[in-house]
């Protein structure tokens, strides 16, 4: 195996009979193991510092963890490697009320009794469910980037995105009242987690987004940004100012446009508030988080 094909665990544990009882097992199934010693995933610094140097196949952690804080994590761990999610085993007193999450979420969660469970026999199975949902996840996204490639409309594009919104649960979520849209296909709002609303522009493009001028290019998209960000949205409780503007493409976003339109956005004092979603980007996004339209679709 070279060095590029091995696959790497780490184990937040802190007792030390079951960390070296999953290493030997985990060595044996060819995994190279980093081990941190601390209670919680989630805020401990020394696992987001193993998180930022090296990429992770596999996360066994010693807590019971929420679904909301393993997807999270999960979440973390991509935005830092970028390279796919991994897959997180939870030691919990008690799975049962994470069955459906283990199916969507990529985490599986063993019941660890002291004294009576078979430790190979758990890690085996917890290492099937992993499996079983990368392998849902894969024929998964190949059907949603089959769908998206299908459209030949922009307003069909449009409808499929809206649905999207919908089941992510924005609220308002609809096109632009009137015949001026001023940048923006669809508009919503959502509240953060500190309860405070956040309004939305969203513009939708049906072909890839690249560093050049056109309608599909950065020239289109920077005058689209600036009209979005300077004309006022009227929501039920009022107009409103934009607070982030999102650009989703069935297409393909380059990096070059990336990075250009980001500068671009820099220099108006937008650039925290401009967001970009690829056609492989929104697979992931419906795979993981639209379980009744990914249904749908199958």
């Amino acid at each position: 195996m070279t060095h590029a094909d091995q696959k790497r665990a780490l184990l937040v544990i802190k007792e030390d009979r079951l960390a070296i009882g999953i290493g030997e097992l985990l060595a044996a199934l060819r995994y190279d193991c980093t081990r941190v010693s601390a209670g919680s995933v989630s805020t401990s610094s020394e696992v987001q510092a193993a998180l930022a140097n090296a990429r992770f196949d596999l996360i066994i952690a010693q807590q019971r963890m929420s679904p909301y804080s393993a997807t999270n994590l999960l979440h973390d761990v991509e935005t830092i490697d970028g390279t796919g999610l991994p897959a997180v085993i939870c030691l919990a007193e008690n799975d049962s009320d994470h069955n459906a999450f283990i199916r969507q979420g990529g985490s599986s969660f063993l019941v660890l009794e002291p004294g009576t469970v078979d430790l190979e026999h758990a890690l085996a199975k917890g290492l099937q469910e992993v499996q079983k949902h990368r392998e849902y996840k894969k024929t998964s996204k190949s059907n949603v980037l089959r769908v998206i490639e299908g459209f030949k409309k922009e307003s069909e594009f449009q409808e499929f995105v809206l649905r999207i919104l919908r089941e992510l649960e924005y609220f308002g979520v609809r096109p632009p009242a009137g015949p001026l849209d001023k940048g923006r296909d669809i508009v919503c709002w959502e509240r953060n987690r500190m309860g405070y609303r956040e309004y939305v522009g969203i513009q939708v493009k049906l072909g890839d987004v690249h560093g050049a001028g056109g309608t599909s290019g950065l020239t289109e998209l920077g005058r689209e940004a600036l009209e979005a960000f300077l004309s006022q949205v009227p929501f039920a409780d009022g107009d409103h100012d934009l607070d982030k503007y999102v650009i989703i493409t069935a297409g393909r976003i380059n990096e070059n446009a990336r990075d250009k339109l980001s500068r671009f956005a820099l220099k108006l004092n937008i650039h925290r508030r401009i967001y970009f979603l690829d056609r492989e980007e929104l697979a992931d996004l419906v795979v993981t988080s639209c379980p009744a339209l990914l249904a749908r679709l199958e």
